[in-house]
């Protein structure tokens, strides 16, 4: 019973005085007698007190889109939208309230001029070739700028996408044509580069086989000489060796019998005759 009126109570009180419920993803700022007073969480809120109520922002991940007429460095009118995908830094939606007053016044006020003034300072720094093949790069660039040019605005740049570039038809198709002329090219020079990396490998070889076959003869020269070299002094030695003998033995003949005793093992030497000793 006392549940009831409890809960009684509690909706005769809401439907009297009042109460908010902030939704997850958002967050609220608390407003006193109009003014904004604090921020606070998602979660239920009661208004009890007079001059009291609460007002929500969205804090998540948003697109900020704007399409926008802008020249290239070589003086080239493109056509082309550009969006921005930002999040909200929610520490400082109190402050973004009180200086904007809600999100839609703070992008339409404070972002998109800045994402048109960056993008078209992107734009005249690239030429339209670029504009087509390197997309990313112009990206890049606006994504730095708005950066740079937001970090006091309470919001966290995420990514910058060109959802498309328009060029004038004719302009467009000759610029096709030029790329499709310069990958023939491209092509060409791989083909020329690799035929030429063939011929140098083709070369390359042959020349160390011919370095290898030169290497060869030469110690197989240098072998025979050498080789030559120390037959002759042999055969020198040996024929000094013989004319020393032979003088020797001309001039003693106790050399001879020297010669003799050396070689002699010690053994009688055989005498064969025919007929019998008596």
């Amino acid at each position: 019973m006392r549940k009831l009126l409890l809960l009684t109570l509690m909706m005769t009180t809401s439907s009297t005085t009042g109460c908010t419920t902030i939704g997850e993803g958002n967050i609220g700022i608390k407003k006193q007698w109009g003014n904004a007073v604090a921020q606070v969480k998602p979660g239920f809120y009661w208004t009890i007190m007079p001059g009291l109520n609460y007002h929500e922002l969205e804090v998540r991940e948003r697109k900020i889109s704007k399409s926008l007429n802008a020249y290239t460095i070589d003086q080239m009118l493109v056509s082309t939208n550009v969006s921005a995908s930002v999040t909200p830094d929610q520490s400082s939606m109190l402050e973004l309230y009180k200086e904007y007053g809600g999100i839609e016044q703070f992008d339409s006020s404070a972002i998109v001029p800045k994402l048109a003034a960056d993008s078209k300072a992107c734009f005249t720094s690239f030429g339209s070739v670029t504009m087509i093949t390197n997309r990313d790069k112009i990206e890049g660039c606006i994504l730095e700028k708005l950066t740079k040019s937001t970090e006091d605005h309470h919001i966290v740049i995420n990514d910058i996408h060109i959802d498309d570039i328009r060029l004038p038809e004719s302009y467009e198709a000759a610029i096709t044509e030029t790329l499709i002329a310069s990958e023939r090219y491209k092509q060409s020079q791989f083909e020329l580069d690799k035929q030429n990396i063939e011929v140098q490998t083709a070369q390359a070889a042959s020349e160390a086989g011919q370095i290898r076959a030169d290497s060869h003869a030469y110690k197989l020269l240098t072998e025979a000489t050498a080789e030559a070299i120390i037959i002759e002094s042999i055969g020198l030695a040996e024929a000094s060796a013989i004319g020393v003998m032979s003088k020797a033995l001309s001039s003693s003949p106790n050399v001879s019998n020297y010669i003799r005793a050396k070689n002699c093992d010690g053994n009688l030497p055989e005498v064969t005759t025919n007929g019998d000793d008596k």
